[in-house]
């Protein structure tokens, strides 16, 4: 099978898409795969927005600067997502935020035209198109929501609430190293370390360097409980 086509298939922007369509997409579109190394600049947020990506191997992130010189991760696209799908049909000509690789990756960059045309070919990819932009609204209110009203404290019992969901154990690694959670939460490395203190105060879970062990489920369910 076409190698391009198999890529294609493994994105939930192609789900449900025939082999046939991707066959069709494959030979009337002309898609840019690029490579970058690990913390290489894909896009600066100065840089035209003429392109989307679609991640084939690796990760990459998306980060703001403020007036002050801080980092904040606003989000993190991992193998088969798709990041910056606003920019093709939106009138700011500008990446809202600078795109970084996280690890050594690959992308497909995908224009406009290049969209509208695949579009034509497949109708239930369009539809997919429509439910990203949708997910993408939705998770950005719910972490503009999360920085506004939410303490670091808070966050980080978030964090692990839900990183023991997937685990369904109380003794586990989380994803990020403290320099990328301070991203994240938008605050500085002495805020998270102290938040991090006070947390293993409270005696409800316990955090060494990317380590955590919960002591107490049912406190960690009443802690979320509070939250919501």
């Amino acid at each position: 099978m076409n190698p391009l086509v198999v890529n294609l298939s493994k994105s939930q922007l192609f789900d449900g898409v025939t082999i046939n369509e991707l066959e069709q997409i494959s030979r009337k579109t002309n898609i840019i795969m690029s490579k970058y190394r690990s913390e290489e600049i894909i896009r600066s947020a100065d840089e035209k927005a003429n392109n989307m990506f679609l991640v084939l191997e690796g990760a990459i992130k998306g980060v703001m600067e403020d007036i002050e010189g801080h980092v904040y991760q606003v989000e993190e696209f991992g193998e088969s997502e798709l990041t910056a799908p606003a920019n093709l049909f939106s009138e700011q000509e500008y990446f809202p935020v600078t795109l970084i690789a996280k690890t050594n990756c690959k992308l497909l960059e995908i224009d406009k035209p290049t969209i509208l045309v695949m579009f034509q070919i497949s109708r239930r990819m369009e539809e997919n198109f429509l439910r990203i932009l949708s997910n993408k609204v939705l998770f950005l209110a719910n972490r503009l929501w999360e920085n506004q009203f939410y303490s670091i404290g808070q966050k980080i019992y978030q964090m692990v609430y839900k990183a023991f969901k997937e685990h369904h154990q109380s003794d586990f690694e989380v994803e990020y190293t403290h320099e990328e959670l301070a991203q994240r939460f938008g605050v500085s490395r002495p805020s998270l370390s102290r938040a991090f203190i006070k947390i293993n105060k409270e005696g409800i879970i316990k955090c060494t360097g990317r380590r955590v062990l919960i002591i107490s489920r049912e406190a960690l369910a009443d802690k979320m409980a509070q939250m919501s």
